[in-house]
């Protein structure tokens, strides 16, 4: 009996660590994939805020700086991605993800001025 006691205190902490760990991917993919308004609401406690998201990373078994450093990584790297490449002496050049994102934004239907060509 004394052993499952034992067991049974031991997972507590697993299953508040796991959850808490939940907490943070759900607003990790709130801020990257979420509409405008949960993505501000997101990077604002995941960067910005100092009191709350600390304490659910030490809930989680993370460090807040670590996971912060990597977080900023990640969205320096998507800024990159997306921003236009600049060669001297030539106009910028779009990144292959966004004349992709351009090309499918585009109507399938010519307008009037191609189709009088």
């Amino acid at each position: 009996m004394a052993s499952s006691y034992y067991l049974m205190n031991e997972s507590k902490p697993i299953a508040e660590s796991r959850l808490w760990q939940a907490v943070i991917v759900s607003t990790i993919e709130e801020w990257i994939s979420g509409p405008l308004r949960l993505k501000r609401q997101a990077e604002e406690y995941l960067f910005r805020d100092d009191s709350d998201f600390p304490a659910v990373c030490q809930s989680a078994g993370m460090d807040v700086g670590r996971l912060r450093a990597k977080l900023i990584r990640l969205r320096t790297q998507s800024a990159a991605a997306k921003a236009p490449v600049q060669v001297p002496g030539q106009a910028p050049v779009q990144s292959p993800v966004q004349s992709n994102a351009q090309s499918l934004a585009q109507p399938a239907v010519p307008s009037s001025s191609q189709l009088l060509r």
